[in-house]
């Protein structure tokens, strides 16, 4: 793979610079290339944005100008010349599993807070099957019910057939078999350690006619092997090829910078990169609490009230279930909070309340629109309070009054519209980000659990980018039954005589 092109590969340190770097080189291949022969590429949609944001920026120029700054899901869609109408989107879901009886949930790319349906989790095995992200033995001693999984499938591909369809990896795939090779010189592939063999392919096709590629990652931030991540292939390109380490942490502070080395210690699968600690950086500090309940407490009410650029808090938990306990600590002490969906009183919510707020008033609102709001949420006195209205359910009603009664609403409709300033979320959500503090609820599922010392390196990873995600203050709250990564954090702590 790139045989004959001036090849390097960087592994990049958390909080080592890596975005700077990059851009730095780019800047530097801009003065004797043309934006359009630069390729950014990137596995997700955020580092992609985030890049090309930042170039718009320095260059004084539009997206157009750089049309190869893209996630490679959306490198080949665009190369194949693709419309969005042609994509298989949630109102297709919708229709086919409304045609067929089926249960799909997860048209939507990206989206870590919907519940995974049986069937939506068989597709995602058939999107690991054809990607090649599966051995046979795998397939074969899959749990799952195989006659119904075939069924599925050929109902799925005989949807997207007659409707002439496609999906993300249809995209990868088409590619791969009939796609063009771009006219990019000069490449650079981030996140390399979260790329599947096929999308590895798809880069080897699209950027054949480079003269220069530049491979970013970092092994220890490899965390979607469930998708078929393969971060064994960039260790043996950086076998292969010239290898540049960029050891300093600009970010983290020292006592979880001692952590986050001890962590890798314990990896199997890794380079023995150096890391260093930057003297300027702040000590910071790690704080173990047994429940999230008391996590409340370090949190000050100015964290949330202003629409600061950088995030004062990260929430995070390895698996979605575990995040609602967190939601409702917050909402006991009325503090606003994000989620990966934006803010808790975004969106419906706030278009409810701001409809009976203007239906109240004489002569407010359209008497045909106010008609119908009365009849959908049954509605018959707007003079009274909403929480005497089914608006909202019962719970939910009184949460909300109480944030209003502190806040008001129009503070709080300003809230929907800034950066999150405490944001609970997945660890997987938040990758490449950081916060002042971040809290990490060491709680797994029972199956996560049960399966843990099959794969510890993925675990490690992902408990990895959870505490390297820390600018100051890292909290670590124990698991309800003590099972869950305390037993790591312990193993770990003990190790390396680390204390906090």
């Amino acid at each position: 793979m790139f045989e004959g092109k001036d090849v390097k590969v960087i592994l990049a340190n958390a909080g080592a610079g890596k975005t700077r770097y990059i851009i730095d080189d780019i800047m530097h291949e801009l003065k004797t290339r043309r934006p359009e022969e630069v390729a950014f590429v990137t596995f997700t949609r955020k580092g992609a944005q985030e890049g090309l944001h930042r170039m718009c920026n320095l260059l004084n120029v539009t997206p157009d100008d750089l049309p190869y700054f893209r996630t490679l899901h959306s490198l080949t869609f665009h190369a194949l010349n693709l419309s969005t109408k042609q994509m298989f989107n949630h109102l297709h879901q919708r229709a086919f599993n409304k045609m067929y009886g089926y249960n799909l949930n997860r048209a939507e790319a990206n989206n870590n807070t919907v519940m995974p349906t049986r069937d939506s989790k068989y597709l995602d095995f058939y999107d690991m099957e054809r990607s090649g992200a599966l051995t046979s033995k795998q397939i074969a001693e899959a749990d799952i019910e195989m006659v119904y999984y075939h069924q599925l499938v050929r109902k799925y591909e005989e949807y997207k057939r007659t409707q002439c369809l496609v999906d993300f990896f249809d995209c990868l795939l088409k590619y791969v078999q009939e796609g063009d090779s771009l006219p990019c010189k000069t490449v650079y592939i981030d996140e390399c350690q979260d790329l599947t063999l096929l999308q590895w392919k798809v880069a080897e096709k699209a950027f054949a006619n480079a003269e220069k590629v530049r491979l970013v990652g970092d092994i220890k931030q490899s965390i979607f092997s469930y998708s078929g991540a393969r971060p064994d292939f960039l260790l043996s390109l950086a076998k292969q090829f010239p290898l540049e380490h960029l050891a300093m942490s600009y970010r983290l502070p020292r006592k979880v910078f001692n952590l986050a080395n001890a962590l890798t210690r314990f990896m199997s699968e890794r380079t023995d990169e150096p890391t260093v600690f930057r003297e300027e950086n702040v000590e910071g500090s790690i704080t173990q609490l047994n429940t999230a309940d008391r996590l409340v407490n370090y949190i000050k009410d100015s964290d949330a009230e202003e629409n600061k650029s950088d995030t004062a808090w990260y929430i995070l938990a390895r698996n979605n279930c575990f995040l609602p306990k967190v939601c409702r600590a917050l909402e006991d002490r009325l503090i606003p909070y994000w989620t990966s969906d934006g803010f808790f009183m975004g969106g419906q919510i706030m278009s409810r309340l701001k409809n009976y707020q203007r239906f109240s008033l004489k002569g407010g609102g359209d008497e045909a629109k106010k008609e119908k709001f009365k009849k959908t949420f049954g509605i018959t006195d707007f003079t009274q309070p909403f929480t005497a209205t089914s608006l909202f359910t019962e719970d939910r009603k009184w949460v909300y009054a109480s944030y209003i009664e502190k806040y008001g609403l129009q503070k709080l409709e300003e809230m929907c519209k800034w950066n999150p300033q405490i944001l609970v979320s997945t660890i997987h959500h938040v990758k490449g980000g950081e916060a002042k503090n971040v809290a990490v609820l060491l709680d797994m599922t029972r199956r996560t659990e049960g399966e843990i010392f099959d794969d510890l390196d993925s675990e490690l990873r992902i408990l990895y980018v959870a505490v390297t995600r820390t600018k100051e203050n890292l909290y670590l709250i124990d698991s309800q039954d003590g099972t869950g990564y305390d037993r790591i954090i312990e193993a770990v702590k003990e190790e390396n005589k680390l204390e906090w």
